[in-house]
Formats: structure tokens, C-alpha cells, sequence
């Protein structure tokens, strides 16, 4: 059994349609898969359809970016939901208004650095949910930048020149409309955004029901580490490797192949009961 919990496709930030990331997930012999794109369920409906013809396990999934103390943010992943619930896909829609506004004036902070990328040219880039890397590629793509990791540390990464702080739900009504719509909450690579077991914890305190513990990104150490926060807090553990199909025109690995069974099938228990 080979699982992916953490994937994303061309309806957020990746490069992938689902029936590329189909074939990718098979080609890898995953058995489990799910798709999580930021903001946008655009793509489940085809997942949800097309992965058991292919033989995978399709999870509904999506990754909301919260708001945590001052001036951070974590990330939350909601799995099992019921995606064509309609309070859920009104909150989908106002975010996507508010992506579109936030995408605009990045491109016009852009053009007084002399990079020069139309709202056309960008907007026709994005087939889903608008975000950074989407003109972050575009800028490597022109030759502004080397790289997609560059564009995000000179210019629209978090606290730089061209950055503009986006419209976003809390932790508290991202657990509420996923719960609400029949889904759990799970914490997502908290390695990366420096979480201390107590900032898990007061996570933990407003529903989060998981902790994304087996991550690329996560040492040896930092597993471990995560791991016992999980069981001491009787949470869900998970394992997903942020699949993006390609960074920087170089081809990223899908599946957790040390995401131990035991504790997927205790949450596919969850999601499923």
C-alpha cells in the first residue's frame, strides 16, 4: 500500500491535470492518493470520477493557509469532505474573487521593479486558483529571475517588495467548514513553519483532528518529534509529500513510501466513519 496525502494540480499551484497525476500515481505504484490544492476543490470532481477506473484510492481533499499569532501562518489540510456542499463552495468563491485582486496588484507592485507581466498573459497562465508560483514561473519563464525559489526571495515571498498579505480564513472557520461539510482537519508540514509541540497543541485546541507528520521536508528528528506530539494528543498521523508535479522545470517524486500503513488505515477509518 503506497499512499499520497498531499498532492496538488494545475486547479492551484501545480503542473499537473488529474489525469496526469493519475497516470504519475500509478506509474509510482500508489494505491491511495489525495488532492489537495489550495482554495479549490476544481479538480475533484474529476478525481473523485476518474482515479477508481485507474485502479487509485481517491480522497477529497484542499489546503487553506491560516492566519497564526503575529504576522505567521500554518497551513491546514481538509480531507473527506462532501465537495459539493454549498456553504463550502461560497467561501471558495469569495477567496477566488479575493485571489484575483491579490494577483493583480502583485503584478502592478512587479512593474515598478521593471518586471513587466501582463494581467492577460498571467491570468491565462492559472487554469485554477490564482497564486504566487503561478507568476513566480512566469517570471523565470521571461528570464527575470533563475529560478521560481528566486522569484519568491527577492520579490513575492512573505515581507518582500512585491508581497501583498492575501484574504484568508482562521484556523476556527477553516475547521468549522470542513467539519461542517462532513470532512476532518489535519495540521500540515509544521517542520517548515517552525512549530513548537506548543503551538501544535494550541492548534490542536481549536479541532484540528491530525498532524502531518511524514513530509519531505521533516529530518529524521523532526519526525520522530512530530510523531510523539501526535500520539500524546491521540491525533491523526499523516503523510504527504506536497506534490507539485514540477518546481524550478524540474520533476518532483509523489508517494510516502515510510508513511507507516497502521496509521493510514486509522485515518481512513476517521474520514470515512
Amino acid at each position: 500500500m503506497l499512499v499520497d496525502l498531499h498532492t496538488h494540480t494545475v486547479s492551484s499551484d501545480g503542473t499537473s491535470t488529474i489525469s496526469e497525476l493519475i497516470d504519475c500515481a500509478l506509474s509510482n505504484g500508489l494505491t491511495h492518493l489525495a488532492v489537495t490544492d489550495h482554495d479549490s476543490i476544481g479538480s475533484l470532481k474529476e478525481f473523485m470520477r476518474l482515479a477508481p477506473l485507474k485502479g487509485i484510492f481517491p480522497i477529497s481533499g484542499i489546503e487553506f493557509g491560516c492566519p497564526y499569532g503575529a504576522n505567521r501562518e500554518v497551513h491546514i489540510l481538509g480531507y473527506g469532505f462532501d465537495f459539493e456542499n454549498s456553504a463550502l463552495n461560497d467561501v471558495l468563491e469569495n477567496l477566488r474573487r479575493s485571489r484575483k485582486e491579490r494577483f493583480a496588484k502583485i503584478l502592478d507592485r512587479l512593474s515598478k521593479f521593471g518586471i513587466e507581466i501582463s494581467k492577460e498573459e498571467a491570468f491565462s497562465s492559472a487554469k485554477g486558483a490564482l497564486g504566487r508560483m503561478h507568476i513566480a514561473r512566469l517570471m523565470r519563464e521571461k528570464g527575470y529571475v533563475a529560478s521560481e525559489s528566486e522569484a519568491f526571495n527577492l520579490y513575492i515571498g512573505d515581507g518582500k517588495p512585491a508581497y501583498i498579505t492575501r484574504e484568508s480564513l482562521s484556523i476556527g472557520e477553516t475547521v468549522s467548514l470542513i467539519r461542517n461539510a462532513g470532512g476532518v482537519c489535519v495540521l500540515a508540514h509544521p517542520g517548515p513553519r517552525g512549530l513548537s509541540e506548543d503551538d501544535v497543541k494550541s492548534i490542536f485546541l481549536q479541532g484540528v483532528e491530525g498532524l502531518e507528520v511524514f513530509y519531505p521536508e521533516h529530518s529524521h528528528d523532526e519526525r520522530k518529534f512530530f510523531l510523539s506530539i501526535a500520539l500524546k494528543f491521540g491525533k491523526l498521523v499523516t503523510g504527504g509529500s506536497d506534490f507539485h508535479g514540477s518546481r524550478n522545470g524540474v520533476a518532483q517524486s509523489i508517494g510516502m513510501g515510510d508513511y507507516p500503513e497502521k496509521y493510514f488505515k486509522e485515518f481512513l477509518s476517521r474520514i470515512r466513519s
